[in-house]
């Protein structure tokens, strides 16, 4: 039996599969993959926002409560005991949370004693994002927001996935991580919800399941900085009005290619900002014992300007091995994973 932890960094598709185990309980549960409901999920279940169901539990254990407010009742050791007990028959609890990021050691500690105790062993399923898409995922966010100095967007934006996995790998150790790529060309037939299914040794799911619609819709670049300068003239759209004037200029926008709209000296400043974070992945969750961070020679990644042919025969049959043993549960490609590593770590910096 095991209790999984979805680990939601911002801007991986949180809050579109928060969605969709909500609305799926039951096909889930048939699937053998309980997703308890510790407060009403109606509104999530309803695609009206994205919302986890550990955010109580998460917060009930957070050190500093006053970095957020939670409007239902605290989840505590003893709640988390019952549950897991209440589905001892069952081979899987998800529990899915943005918030299992800002625990402490002692706190995750708990967590780990409390399943142990239970009968559960800790898996957790984290996504990480190329380190300049999250970044222009974070400015068009705030751009969309009414934001007028991206400034106060780049404060916002700090690394944390070392810090973050570090600690989960020192409690529950390596081998119950599966960190996965927040790469739509690196998914179970390009589909978030069917490659974190994967992770769970979910293959497939019944007929009845139901797929959230699309929770963040993309602006174009072009409109993001016509958006920017309005923002600044105090003249600002909607995010609603801009992606109807997106709708009405489609035949326009289609003729201008979407790559990213960093300056030169944006670009070089984040690469010095996430090097250690980059560093630490290559070093450590990219050989890890449980998973594996694909990379595709077909998209600029981590960082721009980077040779992916050095040896693209090679490369051709990896992705055919990765092709053939698709249907294996990730957790169960560590012999891949290392061979896939020697190949990847060169075109990762």
């Amino acid at each position: 039996m095991s209790l999984y932890l979805h680990v939601g960094w911002p801007k991986t598709g949180t809050s579109f599969l928060q969605m969709f185990f909500a609305m799926n309980q039951k096909v889930l549960f048939e699937n053998g993959v309980v997703y308890p409901e510790f407060f009403d999920l109606t509104f999530v279940r309803k695609g009206v926002y994205g919302q986890g169901n550990g955010f109580s539990l998460a917060y009930h254990f957070l050190d500093d409560k006053s970095i957020t407010k939670c409007s239902f009742p605290e989840v505590n050791d003893y709640d988390l005991l019952s549950c897991l007990r209440k589905y001892r028959n069952e081979t899987k609890v998800l529990i899915s949370t943005e918030w299992f990021t800002c625990l402490s050691d002692q706190a995750l500690l708990k967590i780990k004693r409390v399943a142990e105790s239970a009968g559960h062993d800790v898996k957790l399923v984290a996504y990480i994002r190329p380190f300049l898409e999250f970044v222009e995922s974070e400015y068009a966010q705030g751009i969309k927001q009414g934001v007028s100095s991206l400034d106060v967007v780049s404060e916002n934006i700090k690394p944390s996935y070392k810090e973050v996995l570090c600690r989960m790998m020192g409690v529950f150790g390596e081998e119950a991580l599966c960190v996965r790529p927040y790469l739509p060309e690196q998914w179970v037939d390009g589909e978030l919800w069917k490659d974190f299914i994967a992770t769970l040794d979910v293959l497939s799911l019944a007929d009845g399941y139901t797929v959230p619609g699309r929770v963040n819709s993309s602006v174009h670049p072009l409109l993001l900085a016509v958006q920017l300068r309005c923002n600044r003239l105090g003249m600002g759209f909607s995010e609603k009005e801009i992606l109807t004037i997106q709708s009405g200029l489609s035949d326009v926008l289609r003729n201008y290619p979407v790559g990213t709209w960093l300056s030169d000296s944006d670009v070089d400043f984040y690469k010095k900002l996430f090097e250690p974070e980059k560093c630490w992945l290559q070093s450590h969750v990219m050989s890890s014992e449980s998973g594996f961070l694909l990379r595709d020679h077909r998209k600029e990644g981590m960082f721009r300007n980077m040779d992916y042919l050095e040896n693209p025969d090679y490369y051709i049959s990896l992705v055919r091995e990765v092709e053939e043993r698709k249907g294996e549960p990730y957790f169960n490609l560590c012999a891949h994973a290392r061979a896939l590593n020697q190949f990847f770590i060169s075109t990762f910096s």
